[in-house]
């Protein structure tokens, strides 16, 4: 039980020190989306592009989709 609780404890470590990203998807056949992790939720999600902060990067295109906070980028 204090194994389990030692990992879940470094995992949340590792979480916090990284920088929380926000993803945006669009649906065009011209851009590559690559999955990304969403540790807080531990869900998998296509990501077409990512920034910094929660604004979005084309303000002019109606199929943008904000996917929320990500945190890891997934090979």
């Amino acid at each position: 039980m204090d194994l389990v609780f030692e990992a879940k404890q470094k995992r949340l470590q590792k979480m916090r020190k990284q920088q929380e990203l926000h993803a945006w998807y669009v649906r065009d056949n011209w851009i590559n989306n690559e999955v990304y992790t969403d540790y807080l939720s531990g869900e998998q999600k296509k990501v077409s592009y990512v920034t910094k902060d929660h604004i979005n990067p084309f303000p002019f295109r109606y199929d943008v989709e904000y996917i929320g906070v990500i945190h890891d980028y997934n090979l």
